[in-house]
């Protein structure tokens, strides 16, 4: 799992690091090591931590730790708070330009990097329509639920294959679900899927040319092609008890 990289995780690292070098390893202590796959932190000591969705791991005494989920107190590693507002998300991945810094979006009852959001206000509610960013996904804290007006609301899920999906407005219908919730958010830091399971973008043609990169949280159980690319969500706080939209579709 990416959040966390335990001490014997550490030290399984530099173990299988310690082959003879070539001219593209570095040294980390007496290990050498893919700077692609791993960061060294005190060349001296050498300890190694991993580089997830280009983003290398920090250390936190023996510990290898991801900010989106961990924060390191004097050398003690703690977990973040829980997200406490309405926030939205914004994928996170150096190593993939085609959905990095992207906004997460809600669109055809499931969730996408850097879509546009699929909204509806209808005319009988007057003004107020003209009060929401429809231009963004608001979720609420506990990740359970879209943040939007509409009466009954929206639940949020994941469904067996691991896609991120929503209800539809005025509807209770949920389809193949694994989890009544899409993942546990993090205050300062990220979200993820159920179980802090890793997100994934798999791309989806729209038949026009133009590719859509799903959400799903990745279950190595469910076979994936190579073109789905890791990314981290990262939490964008919002005011509290404010919408996104009247209804997403």
């Amino acid at each position: 799992m990416a959040p966390i990289t335990t001490y014997m995780m550490a030290l399984w690292a530099t173990s299988i690091a310690a082959a003879a070098p070539n001219s593209g390893l570095k040294k980390c202590g007496s290990a050498y090591y893919d700077p692609s796959q791993y960061t060294c932190y005190g060349s001296k000591v050498g300890q190694l931590c991993p580089i997830f969705n280009g983003i290398p791991d920090k250390l936190c005494g023996n510990a290898c730790y991801s900010e989106y989920m961990y924060t390191c107190d004097n050398g003690v590693l703690r977990t973040l708070p829980p997200a406490n507002t309405t926030f939205t998300l914004t994928a996170i991945s150096p190593k993939y330009p085609e959905i990095h810094n992207m906004p997460i979006q809600a669109a055809g009852l499931h969730f996408y990097v850097s879509k546009t959001p699929g909204t509806y206000c209808p005319t009988v509610a007057g003004d107020i329509c003209t009060t929401f960013p429809n231009n963004e996904t608001y979720i609420y804290p506990g990740g359970s639920a879209l943040a939007v007006m509409v009466p009954g609301g929206q639940q949020a899920y994941t469904q067996t294959d691991g896609a991120w999906a929503f209800t539809q407005a005025h509807s209770i219908s949920l389809y193949n679900v694994s989890s009544y919730f899409l993942g546990p958010a993090y205050q300062g830091g990220g979200m993820f899927g159920p179980n802090n399971t890793n997100l994934i973008a798999c791309p989806q043609s729209n038949g026009a040319g133009k590719t859509s990169w799903q959400v799903f949280a990745d279950n190595p159980a469910v076979y994936r092609t190579a073109t789905c690319l890791g990314f981290y969500a990262r939490v964008n706080k919002k005011e509290s008890g404010s919408f996104g939209a009247w209804q997403y579709t």
